[in-house]
């Protein structure tokens, strides 16, 4: 008997979060509402942090001229909280933070 052994591949997922050119996409997502599949149909494959209790943080960056701000050189973040049955359970948008050049400027 000669047993063959296939190695799957595994989708690679990205190691930062996605850039998301549409803002208003995040306007989709209902807490208790939405699945991961549909949060990925809407928003793309982005990082995603599994926690041990069964919940996941997937994290979301647009580019602030789609989210109404003019700095250019930041980004405004989308975090997606899953419980452990795949339902969004929380949201959060954090508006860009300084940037390094600006924090220095400040602190003159």
């Amino acid at each position: 008997w000669a047993l063959t052994l296939s190695a799957c591949s595994l989708p690679t997922l990205p190691t930062a979060p996605m850039l998301v050119q549409d803002a208003t996409k995040q306007q989709a997502i209902q807490i208790g509402k939405n699945g991961k599949a549909e949060v990925r149909a809407t928003m793309g494959v982005t990082r995603e942090i599994a926690f041990d209790n069964g919940y996941e943080v997937w994290l979301y960056q647009f580019d602030p001229s789609t989210a109404g701000s003019t700095k250019r050189d930041e980004r405004v973040e989308f975090v997606v909280l899953f419980d452990p049955t795949g339902r969004v359970t929380k949201t959060r948008t954090r508006d860009p933070a300084p940037s390094m050049a600006a924090q220095a400027t400040t602190q003159k």
